[in-house]
């Protein structure tokens, strides 16, 4: 089922703006607290974007690690970041360590649809999701990850 969001154009920091929209829209987006979404496979990274952006939360995505940790360094407003495990060149256990490097407290979601090799013992603590998981239980931990909203 294809949805209709009308024309969107894209920026290279991985946002998007609705023809029409004046600065201030832009602005207020990038006030908000983001949600990075980190995943190799693009299937997954719009079926996440159109849940979250569903709820009002603001996106960014990354196909890689690097990718990933550049948003981070250039935007203090990615707040929570969901990344895939299993991802060619750095896994999602080596871009959150990465990520704890430059920022501590952020918080991190892991997901995956199989794990030949166990949780990595580091981030036992932190949220995983298996793969396939419904938009319920994805807004549910998202909500509870993100600060508080005004």
């Amino acid at each position: 089922m294809q949805r209709s969001v009308g024309s969107r154009q894209p920026h290279n920091d991985g946002t998007l703006d609705e023809d029409g929209a004046d600065g201030g829209e832009s602005r207020e987006r990038q006030r908000r607290p983001a949600v990075l979404v980190v995943d190799d496979d693009v299937s997954i990274r719009v079926l996440l974007r159109f849940f979250l952006e569903d709820e009002r939360w603001s996106v960014l995505e990354a196909s890689n690690g690097v990718d990933a940790l550049d948003l981070i360094r250039s935007r203090p407003d990615v707040s929570v970041v969901i990344t895939d495990i299993g991802m060619p060149g750095m896994s999602g256990w080596e871009l959150a360590r990465a990520v704890r490097a430059h920022r501590a407290d952020m918080p991190i979601m892991f997901m995956s649809g199989f794990l030949d090799d166990g949780i990595d013992p580091q981030f036992r603590d932190h949220v995983f999701l298996e793969k396939p998981f419904t938009k319920g239980e994805l807004k549910e931990i998202v909500a509870s990850l993100l600060p508080a909203r005004d």
